[in-house]
């Protein structure tokens, strides 16, 4: 009797679509307790181990995610800046410039815009900014972000 030829096993290919779905889920609630501390205690008195401690992660997830306080200042920023919906508010100006012939028209189209992102962008940049006219650390911190 001939050899039973041996199984061939196919490649199991590897889905790291739910990986990706709880990273972006910690980094949300990173960027979440962050935002709440550092406009309850202001960004001086918010150190990056509260911030894990209220997001339930450890500091070395947010020291390799965000790098610094700074970097999670820029987080809250670009999260503020994309605005509402699918599109974020940056690629809407630029096609409202673009595509839009009547001057009013882009006037208004960027003041929609303006009041659906600064409400959530000034709060931070002014807390931050406060925070740099006592410490030289914060006000190059401030400018970066």
């Amino acid at each position: 009797m001939p050899p039973k030829p041996a199984a061939v096993k196919r490649p199991r290919r590897y889905d790291a679509t739910s990986r990706r779905a709880r990273a972006l889920h910690k980094q949300r609630a990173i960027v979440d307790a962050a935002e709440r501390l550092f406009l309850r205690d202001g960004f001086q008195a918010t150190t990056i181990p509260a911030v894990a401690a209220e997001a339930g992660v450890s500091q070395e997830t947010i020291y390799k995610t965000f790098g610094s306080k700074t970097g999670l200042v820029r987080a809250i920023r670009e999260r503020g800046l994309a605005g509402e919906g699918p599109v974020h508010a940056e690629r809407r100006s630029n096609a409202l410039q673009k595509e839009e012939r009547d001057p009013r028209r882009v006037i208004e189209g960027w003041g929609q815009l303006t009041t659906e992102v600064a409400p959530k962008v000034m709060p931070i940049l002014l807390l931050v900014a406060a925070g740099a006219t006592t410490d030289a650390e914060d006000g190059a911190a401030a400018a970066r972000a």
